[in-house]
C-alpha cells in the first residue's frame, strides 16, 4: 500500500473513532456501490450519514475540503441512496465531510455535517 493510501486509511480510522465518540454508529467503511466508494457510512439514530474523509499531512497544499465539489456531493448522495435501499435502512440521508490533518504526530478533525453544494 502506498504512503498516501496509508495516510488516507489512518484518517478514516480517526474519523470513525470521532464519529463513535459523538454517538454515530459506523455501519460501513469503504463501501462500494455503482457510483463509486463511500469512505464511511454512519447511523446517528435519525439519519444515515455518508461521510467523505479527506486527509492531508502537514506538507500538503490547500484545505482538504476543497476537494469536495458538487459532482462528488451528487455521487455520495447516490451512494447513500443505494446503501439505504440495499439494506432497507429507514433513514433520511445526509452527506457529511471530514477534513483530517496530521501535523507533528497530532491528528485534527474538522467535521462538517449535512454539506450541500
Amino acid at each position: 500500500m502506498a504512503w498516501n493510501q496509508k495516510l488516507g486509511r489512518a484518517g478514516e480510522q480517526h474519523v470513525a473513532r470521532w464519529l463513535e465518540d459523538h454517538g454515530v454508529i459506523v455501519v460501513a467503511r469503504n463501501w462500494r456501490g455503482t457510483a463509486g466508494e463511500a469512505d464511511l457510512i454512519g447511523d446517528d439514530g435519525a439519519r444515515l450519514r455518508v461521510v467523505e474523509v479527506k486527509t492531508r499531512s502537514s506538507g500538503a497544499c490547500g484545505h482538504p475540503l476543497e476537494a469536495i465539489d458538487s459532482g462528488k456531493y451528487r455521487r455520495l448522495w447516490k451512494l447513500g441512496n443505494e446503501f439505504r435501499d440495499g439494506y432497507a435502512y429507514p433513514r433520511d440521508i445526509v452527506v457529511d465531510a471530514a477534513a483530517v490533518s496530521r501535523r507533528d504526530q497530532r491528528w485534527t478533525v474538522e467535521y462538517l455535517a449535512d454539506v450541500r453544494p
